[in-house]
C-alpha cells in the first residue's frame, strides 16, 4: 500500500514533444509525395524519436510506501527505486533553472525532474544524494518523513 503517489504532467514538454512529431510527420509526407526518400526516412525517424520522448518521459510519477520510494518517468519503462531502510534525510530544495528536465547529474547529485523547479532531495546513508522534481514539494517531503520515523 502506498502513503503517497502523484502523477505529475510534463504539459511544455508534452506539447513540443507532439509539435515536433506533427511537423516530422507532416515532413515526412510531403517528402515521400515528392518521391525523396532520404528525407522522408529522416523526418519519419524524428517524428518517432519524439513520439518515444513523449511516452518515455510526459509525466513523472513518484510512489512512497514504507518500504520503498519508487519514481516512474511516462509508461514506467524508466524507473528509480529507493529503499525506505537507506534514506537517512529529505529536504525540500529549489533546483537551478539551468539544471533542466530530464535525468540529470548535478553539483547536488542525480536530478529526476519533468517540469518546474521545485523539487525534495533525499540523502541515502551512503552519503549519496538525489533530487525528485515535484510539484507538490510540501506533500512529497512529509511523505518521505513519515516512512523514515517509521523505520
Amino acid at each position: 500500500m502506498n502513503d503517497y503517489e502523484h502523477r505529475q504532467i510534463a504539459k511544455v514538454s508534452m506539447v513540443l514533444m507532439i509539435a515536433g512529431a506533427g511537423i516530422s510527420g507532416v515532413t515526412a509526407v510531403i517528402n515521400m509525395v515528392n518521391m525523396s526518400m532520404l528525407y522522408f526516412q529522416t523526418s519519419m525517424i524524428a517524428c518517432v524519436v519524439f513520439v518515444l520522448c513523449t511516452l518515455l518521459f510526459s509525466t513523472l510519477t513518484v510512489k512512497v510506501s514504507r518500504a520503498s520510494v519508487v519514481i516512474k518517468f511516462g509508461v514506467g519503462i524508466i524507473s528509480k527505486t529507493f529503499a525506505v531502510a537507506d534514506i537517512e534525510t529529505a529536504a525540500i530544495v529549489r533546483n537551478r533553472w539551468y539544471y533542466g528536465w530530464g535525468i540529470r547529474l548535478t553539483p547536488h547529485g542525480w536530478l529526476y525532474n519533468v517540469s518546474g523547479l521545485d523539487a525534495v532531495e533525499i540523502q541515502l546513508e551512503n552519503g549519496r544524494k538525489y533530487r525528485i522534481g515535484t510539484d507538490e514539494a510540501c506533500e512529497l517531503f512529509s511523505a518521505i518523513e513519515r516512512v523514515i520515523l517509521q523505520k
